[in-house]
Parts: structure tokens; sequence; C-alpha cells
């Protein structure tokens, strides 16, 4: 296969309990473009969480679904995160809810960079979904592309105006 055939690989850390549906719906949309990991793909027996830093290492762009359960203390995210951060792994974040709890989550990250997020606000129809998706595509593949840069800074990118 040319080098063009090969894939970008997406690593997703979420929590369970967060939509699953919009979750599941996105990975598969996702997977149309890209080679997408999530730990629903753990084989059972395996030391699961050496099959997670395996494929936190093999990815290309880190991605985190930024929501009620994967920003919990107790949240297995933190660890995904770390390593990824360790292994210097650009992340990208998707803000599903608790935007406004962001800029105390990167405190307690310190060094966590974090080149784009992208937000989603409210409940999206198919066609409004479609256009957050190219942008989520997009936001990937940018993130991927300007890893080489380490701004501190970081963009909030809003797909729907809120309503009012």
């Amino acid at each position: 296969s040319t080098k063009d055939e090969v894939k970008m690989k997406i690593f997703v850390s979420y929590g369970h309990e967060d939509y699953p549906e919009i979750i599941t719906k996105l990975v598969n949309d996702l997977s149309r473009n890209f080679t997408v990991w999530t730990d629903e793909k753990l084989h059972l027996g395996n030391v699961w969480h050496k099959e997670i830093d395996e494929n936190i290492s093999k990815c290309d762009v880190f991605l985190f679904i930024h929501a009620k359960y994967s920003i919990r203390k107790e949240s297995y995210c933190w660890g995904e995160i770390e390593y990824a951060q360790k292994n210097n792994k650009p992340v990208c974040v998707l803000v599903l809810e608790d935007f406004e709890k962001m800029s105390s989550l990167l405190l307690q990250c310190q060094s966590l960079r974090i080149e784009q997020i992208v937000d989603y606000l409210g409940e999206l129809d198919e066609q409004e979904y479609e256009i957050a998706l190219k942008l989520i595509q997009k936001e990937l593949k940018r993130t991927f592309e300007d890893k080489k840069t380490t701004h501190q800074s970081f963009f909030a990118q809003t797909l729907m105006n809120k309503k009012g």
C-alpha cells in the first residue's frame, strides 16, 4: 500500500457514561477517514492498561471527549492524557459539556498543551451534526499537522451560536 493510503490514527479517550449514542456515532463516522481506537477494542484477559498505553503510543492524535464523567477526579482519562503528554502526542479536545470547567482542568494538567478545542454545543440536528463532524475532522488533521508547534494558548471554536 502507498503512503497516501495510511490513515491517521486517533485514540479516543472518553467517559463511558457520557453521551454513549453520540460518542458511538462519532467514532463510527470518524472511522471512515481515520483509524480510530477506543477501549471498546480491548481484548478480554489482556493487561488492559498495557494495551491502552500501546495504542496511545501508536496514535497520531489523542482525542479527549470533555464531558461530565471524563473529567471526574477518579476518571481513567487523566492517566491516558498524562501518558499521551509523556509521549508528546498532540491533544485535541471535543467539548460536549462543562466548557466552563476547562480552565481549572488546564491548571490541574499544568503543562498539558491543548492545541485545539472544538466546542460542541446543544443538540445538533442531522445537518448540523454533519457540519460538526467535518469541523472535528479538520481539527484532528490540523492538530496533527500543528504538532511541531507547542503553543500554550488554546482556541475555542463554537460550532453553533447559543440560541437566544
